[in-house]
């Protein structure tokens, strides 16, 4: 079935991963919008910008300039969830890297550049009715080559990505401060309050720290 023939019913689907989108795609992407549907679109070198500009709202290239090959780190600044180790300097460098971005949105950056003009590669973007990812680079097969030569499996790239595919798959309808406390206490009851802080995977985020602050007409009485 080609893909402007699809009618398979779209929210069926925790998330969909679209790759180097073109007018082809227009209706897929129109009924992503409208449920909405979590997406991830890989852009490279054979994707139709003037399309992909005018489908979504996160991002836009007015040009066709692509660095061809680059070496990637992750961003130390992303914080949406945490990944499993992968040493990105053993990692061989991915093609067709899209220059001169327009964010339109606010977003995470996962992985950027080590070259002398930094770029973002793997953009987040996160808002009450959906999550949306751009990955813009191409040849991520090469990684998985890699890790099975290095490794002897590709299991190192699997474990990586099971984060990003988990944060796609994850629905926006639970809450990641979860409190646990009784709306009600006996006078010599010990007053007890736990909270937990997950992260956009709803795992615990060991790298966060909470503070409580205790008002009582508007006064502090305790933290």
């Amino acid at each position: 079935t080609h893909i402007s023939d699809f009618n398979g019913e779209i929210a069926d689907y925790s998330f969909v991963i679209i790759m180097h989108p073109n007018p082809k795609f227009e209706r897929i992407m129109r009924l992503l919008v409208d449920k909405p549907v979590n997406y991830l679109i890989q852009a490279g070198g054979s994707t139709d910008w003037t399309f992909l500009n005018r489908i979504q709202p996160y991002l836009e290239s007015s040009n066709t300039k692509y660095t061809p090959q680059a070496l990637l780190r992750e961003d130390e600044d992303f914080t949406y969830f945490n990944t499993s180790p992968l040493n990105f300097d053993k990692f061989p460098p991915l093609s067709n890297i899209k220059d001169e971005i327009k964010l339109k949105q606010k977003h995470q950056s996962l992985w950027e550049t080590t070259n002398e003009t930094v770029q973002p590669v793997f953009l987040f973007f996160e808002n009450d009715k959906s999550r949306n990812v751009f990955l813009l680079a191409e040849n991520i097969f090469r990684w998985q080559l890699f890790d099975q030569h290095l490794n002897g499996s590709d299991q190192l790239i699997k474990n990586y990505f099971n984060s990003i595919l988990q944060f796609l798959s994850s629905e926006k309808n639970r809450n990641q401060l979860e409190i646990d406390f009784k709306p009600l206490y006996y006078v010599n009851e010990d007053i007890i309050i736990s909270a937990v802080l997950n992260d956009a995977n709803y795992q615990f985020d060991r790298d966060q720290t909470l503070f409580f602050t205790l008002r009582k007409d508007g006064n502090t009485v305790g933290n």
